[in-house]
């Protein structure tokens, strides 16, 4: 059981999810909330950091399926030196873990997305292209 009840985010990080949204940019406005987190944390998977600054409560635990769970336990299991398998049935860890992921990857997402400027196709593009460049990185080469 975890001692947690959210999932957290800085504020910016939140700030950049909520402004992509309200644009409805590449339709992320029609995403949950835990989808675009998890899309962070690909993002920043293989660059972790702590949360830097005031962080906010981003998604309830409750709302987390069995589904979304796995999703952030198996970014554990691919990480070289990532320790006792057991870590990864620990929600409390692997949230971390995501958490850490996540509050590089929101800032990845909003540079591509600037560095689109504000182009849709292009932003899809590079999104598109950094998902197969980091599916090579951390899957094929494992295959």
């Amino acid at each position: 059981m975890a001692n947690k009840d959210r999932i957290y985010v800085s504020v910016s990080n939140r700030n950049i999810s909520d402004v992509l949204k309200r644009n409805k940019v590449l339709d992320l406005d029609s995403f949950d909330r835990i989808d675009y987190f998890l899309l962070a944390v690909a993002f920043g998977l293989n660059s972790p950091k702590p949360i830097q600054h005031k962080k906010d409560g981003f998604i309830r635990y409750d709302s987390l399926s069995v589904e979304h769970k796995a999703l952030m336990a198996s970014t554990l299991l691919g990480m070289s030196g990532a320790g006792d398998i057991n870590d990864c049935a620990n929600l409390d860890a692997v949230t971390d873990f995501c958490e850490k992921c996540a509050e590089s990857g929101f800032p990845a997402i909003q540079a591509m997305f600037n560095d689109a400027n504000g182009n849709e196709e292009v932003f899809e593009k590079m999104l598109l292209n950094k998902l197969d460049e980091l599916y090579r990185m951390n899957v094929e080469t494992d295959l």
